[in-house]
C-alpha cells in the first residue's frame, strides 16, 4: 500500500496546500511501471491525453494510432525490452490489432484490454485487473536482482 504524503504546513496564512488526490491505483500502477514504457494502441493521439498518462503513471507512452497500421503485427516492432504493457484500446482495436496483444504475450509483455476511455485513472484500473499480478512479480524480480 503507498504511503500516506509527508504532512506538509503553509508558509503564510492563507496559502493552500496541493492535496495529492492521486487515486491509490494509479499511485499502484506508477510504483510497478517505473519509468518504463507501455505501448497504447487508440485512436488519434491528443497531446493533453498522452501527457497525463505519461505523468501520472511515470512511463513513456508509446502511442499508436488506430489507422496506424493494416495489420497489428507491424505494431510488434514498437515492443521493446522496456515496453511494461500493452494497451490495446477495444473502440479502436481492428480484428487484426489483437495479434499485437498476442504478441506481447509471447513475449512475455502484460497486455490489457481498455474497454473506454484513456484517463490516467481508467487506464491503471484496467491495467491492474489484468495484468497487476504480472506486473507485481516484474517490480518484484527487478527488486530481488538489485539486492542479489
Amino acid at each position: 500500500m503507498p504511503e500516506a504524503p509527508e504532512e506538509v504546513t503553509p508558509e503564510a496564512p492563507g496559502d493552500t496546500l496541493p492535496l495529492d488526490t492521486t487515486p491509490a491505483h494509479v499511485q499502484k500502477a506508477r510504483e510497478l511501471l517505473a519509468g518504463r514504457s507501455i505501448v497504447l494502441l487508440a485512436g488519434i493521439r491528443k497531446p493533453h491525453q498522452h501527457e497525463a498518462l505519461e505523468r501520472a503513471l511515470g512511463v513513456k507512452v508509446d502511442w499508436i494510432e488506430a489507422d496506424e497500421y493494416a495489420h497489428g503485427t507491424h505494431a510488434a516492432s514498437r515492443l521493446r525490452d522496456d515496453t511494461a504493457a500493452v494497451l490495446p484500446g477495444i473502440r479502436w482495436m481492428a480484428h487484426a490489432h489483437t495479434s499485437l496483444r498476442d504478441i506481447a504475450r509471447e513475449r512475455g509483455i502484460p497486455a490489457a484490454l481498455l474497454p473506454a476511455g484513456l484517463s490516467p485513472s481508467a487506464v491503471a484500473y484496467h491495467l491492474l485487473d489484468q495484468a497487476g499480478h504480472q506486473l507485481e512479480a516484474h517490480h518484484e524480480n527487478a527488486r530481488t536482482a538489485l539486492v542479489g
